[in-house]
């Protein structure tokens, strides 16, 4: 198994203002991801949770240290390159959807397909629509995102994020809006495509999910403390 993502030492801080001082909010953080892992994020609010999967994103800088993406260091990239690993290589979900409401469900689930150049507007619907299948949404593609609950708009987002067949998912706090049978049932999807040999980490405060995961690592203050492996 090889290692899709590599960090080594790397170190966060955002600027602050007055007397409080820069916030170091990732503080020398090595990790190996490899290619097919399910992994949980565990941590405080405030720990860097989401600060390191914005990192591994690449949406948001660091400060030092180094970040391999499947063998291509990071910090190394132009804009162009980074814009390319951002549309077709990493796709995120998020626990408020991050949709469009007043579009439909086809249009919502397009959207990611727009920063790749090499799919024709013909070929983005019929892309939509199997990824739409994939998650059980066939029927609603074209209702409007706000008539729909939240189970479903979440498995628009997931729909959106596997319509490229990304390398990696970057999961925030996925089911942390949903009643517990719901959240179970978006998990099981999540392992249905990560069986598929799709890399996912997932940032949660539910242990539950956590055990479902080959490794759960726990951040605390910044850094990486522990690494259970199921």
């Amino acid at each position: 198994m090889s290692a899709l993502l590599e960090l080594y030492d790397l170190n966060k801080s955002y600027k602050g203002s007055g007397k409080s001082g820069d916030l170091h909010v990732l503080k020398d953080i090595s990790l190996q991801i490899f290619s097919g892992e399910l992994i949980a994020i565990m941590g405080k609010s405030g720990s860097g949770k989401s600060t390191l999967l914005n990192i591994i994103g690449c949406v948001d800088n660091f400060d030092s240290g180094k970040y391999l993406f499947d063998e291509k260091q990071i910090r190394s990239l132009k804009d162009t390159a980074l814009s390319k690993i951002r549309g077709k290589d990493i796709c995120f979900i998020f626990q408020d959807f991050a949709l469009i409401e007043e579009e439909s469900v086809v249009e919502n689930i397009k959207t990611t397909l727009y920063f790749d150049r090499s799919v024709s507007f013909l070929k983005m619907r019929r892309m939509a629509v199997e990824a739409a299948k994939k998650v059980g949404i066939e029927d609603i593609l074209t209702k409007k995102v706000n008539r729909l609950s939240g189970g479903q708009k979440q498995r628009v987002a997931i729909a959106r994020a596997i319509v490229n067949r990304p390398k990696l998912i970057l999961a925030d706090e996925p089911t942390g809006s949903l009643d517990s049978a719901t959240a179970q049932s978006i998990l099981d999807m999540l392992k249905d495509i990560h069986s598929q040999g799709t890399t996912i980490l997932i940032v949660t405060h539910d242990r539950d999910i956590a055990r479902q995961c080959d490794r759960t690592l726990y951040i605390e203050d910044g850094r990486i403390i522990d690494t259970v492996s199921k």
